[in-house]
């Protein structure tokens, strides 16, 4: 993805600043009363959100479109679709895992306690946003956020302030309250001041690996948490016994959708010499076939010139935008060699006839999402996220509820039933004995005479201690 999250402002940074102030107070004023709020009520805002956003689907479209440069059919279904698909996920599901959870251990003098893990919210969290999916990844991770009780102050991209306009009207239609969202416009400045403040608890961060490096450098500084998104230049994997029509299909589709931006479209493909020379004949059709065209046209393909491939191409990190890599491998082997010798790892592909062969291969590859024989695609149950340089964390899905919450544990014991417990104090011979059979028993061989000897010590214990409490 870009830099447009850490960009340089065009605005006035004395109105950035007070905007910026203001969202803050709001933010640490609102967050006590959202927080007590029941998450069905905290998702029946989101479900308000996912209806504004159904209601004014032409609107969203047309400055989605025409300030990110892609087509109006691509904007839908990217953006508005898969905002309302993640809302409704988030709003069938998140309440729920949001009940925390009770357990009992069966480990001797631990088995009368009673044990919760709760998920409790953080406070406020930062949500700064691409300029390539201007609408839909903000949304998703402001509604994340929210409904397990953050609060959150939201930049969008600067290159896209009609969008940004959008998405706050959108949030007050719904009837958040005051402070629960507030929506800053601004460039480097508003986004180093929302890092900085001790009311924000932690940054949601999607662009570039530059920036994001930046936004990790900030965070360290003031000891606060970050997930960052930071996309990669995903590498796809046509093995000899792929199908080439299939493959230059999918591919030609990962290779240009968004405008060529996208965080998880292709930029090189490692090919087989078998299936080579008619998949690359097949891939260069389907590039030159795209319709170019203006954004608000609903038969453009593409926005702008199709992408290239370049055969020789040494040196991956000067890539222009719009150049597609392709090496030849000899085995699936050397490909994964190659693919995990990147300094990233968000997404990859992999093009194979043999399932099972495939499957294999992608346990191997370094990335945190690999497609087989599809690509560049995501479902509200993936964890979305990278490894190496592309990023920290997990966003959406179940998995992602710890980097939103504090997992906090409550361990308890009624006072009728609490005892002095063994482990405490005094310490003995007999005591260490005790202990070395118990781990004897459990963790080595377990045997009968062995038992008998344990539960024999561990009586006798327990009857000392009783003597002493």
């Amino acid at each position: 993805m870009d830099d447009a999250g850490m960009s340089i402002a065009n605005g006035q940074p004395e109105r950035e600043a007070a905007g910026v102030e203001e969202a803050l107070s709001a933010a640490a004023a609102a967050f006590p009363g959202w927080a007590l709020r029941a998450a069905g009520e905290r998702r029946a805002f989101v479900r308000r959100l996912r209806r504004a956003i159904g209601g004014r689907q032409e609107a969203i479209v047309r400055a989605v479109a025409e300030e990110a440069a892609k087509p109006v059919t691509e904007v839908l279904q990217q953006e508005v679709t898969a905002a309302c698909e993640m809302l409704s996920y988030l709003e069938r599901h998140y309440p729920r895992w949001l009940r925390g959870r009770s357990f009992r251990h069966l480990r001797p003098g631990f088995w009368r306690k009673s044990n919760r893990i709760l998920f409790e919210p953080l406070g406020t969290i930062a949500v700064i946003g691409p300029a390539n999916y201007p609408f839909s990844l903000p949304v998703m991770q402001a509604a994340a956020a929210l409904i397990p009780g953050n609060t959150v102050i939201l930049k969008p991209s600067e290159k896209c302030p009609e969008t940004a306009r959008l998405v706050r009207s959108l949030f007050e239609e719904a009837g958040f309250p005051d402070g629960v969202l507030s929506v800053c416009v601004g460039g480097a400045e508003c986004g180093e001041r929302l890092i900085g403040s001790p009311v924000v608890q932690k940054v949601l961060f999607t662009g570039s690996a530059r920036a994001g490096r930046r936004v990790a450098e900030l965070c360290g500084r003031h000891f606060k948490p970050c997930l960052l998104e930071l996309g990669g230049r995903q590498p796809a994997i046509v093995l000899d016994d792929a199908d080439p029509v299939l493959a230059a299909r999918g591919l030609a589709w990962s290779i240009g959708h968004a405008a060529g931006r996208s965080c998880i479209g292709t930029r090189i493909i490692f090919v087989h010499p078998a299936v080579k020379e008619e998949f690359l004949g097949l891939l260069s059709r389907e590039l030159r076939s795209l319709r170019p065209g203006a954004p608000t046209d609903a038969s453009a393909d593409i926005c702008g010139p199709p992408a290239e491939l370049s055969l020789d191409t040494t040196n991956p990190d000067e890539w222009p935008e719009r150049l597609v890599m392709v090496r030849e491998v000899t085995s699936a082997d050397q490909a994964v060699r190659e693919v995990n010798s990147s300094g990233l790892g968000l997404g990859a592909s992999i093009w194979s006839s043999d399932l099972r062969r495939a499957r294999a291969v992608a346990g191997r590859i370094h990335a945190g999402l690999v497609w087989i024989n599809d690509s560049s695609v995501g479902l509200p149950e993936f964890p979305w996220g990278g490894t190496k340089g592309s990023g920290w964390g997990r966003l959406f899905s179940r998995e992602a509820l710890p980097e939103l919450t504090n997992l906090k544990v409550i361990s308890s014991e009624r006072r009728r039933t609490a005892r002095r417990k063994f482990w405490w104090y005094p310490y003995s011979r007999e005591k260490f004995e005790t202990v070395s059979r118990l781990n004897e028993f459990l963790y080595a061989t377990k045997s009968p005479r062995r038992l008998f000897r344990f539960l024999a010590s561990w009586v006798r214990q327990l009857a000392r201690s009783g003597r002493r409490a």
